[in-house]
């Protein structure tokens, strides 16, 4: 049976699919210069609440790490990684100021984690 917070999670998944797919093929992150921001965001918060999902998954997973630690590590580690798999292909490179643009993705990717954390625990103490 799926709980709830996987459910929200695909969900919230699928809705940052959809929009990345759709900002790039409209052009979206160059013509707005705020739009990565809370797409990062919303990011930061899907992969807090995968977290939440793997416990939901994986009989034998500790219940320490879905506490706020643990689980900001993870967003944190992630949203480094994106940055870095960025700046490998060259995205932040291209325009002035790219490592002000990174350092705000992972802020709000950061941000977007603890929000997601929010909700993930929310969620699983209904």
């Amino acid at each position: 049976m799926l709980k709830l917070t996987t459910i929200f999670f695909v969900l919230c998944l699928g809705m940052l699919a959809g929009i990345h797919i759709l900002a790039l093929h409209f052009y979206l992150y160059w013509t707005f210069w705020w739009f990565d921001m809370p797409v990062h965001f919303f990011g930061g918060a899907v992969v807090a609440l995968g977290v939440f999902t793997l416990g939901d998954f994986i009989k034998e997973f500790p219940e320490r790490f879905l506490y706020v630690v643990p689980v900001m590590s993870a967003v944190i580690i992630v949203a480094l990684l994106w940055e870095l798999f960025e700046i490998s292909i060259g995205i932040p490179a291209q325009e002035p100021g790219f490592a002000m643009d990174s350092l705000s993705d992972i802020i709000f990717g950061v941000i977007g984690g603890f929000a997601g954390f929010l909700v993930g625990h929310a969620i699983r103490r209904l």
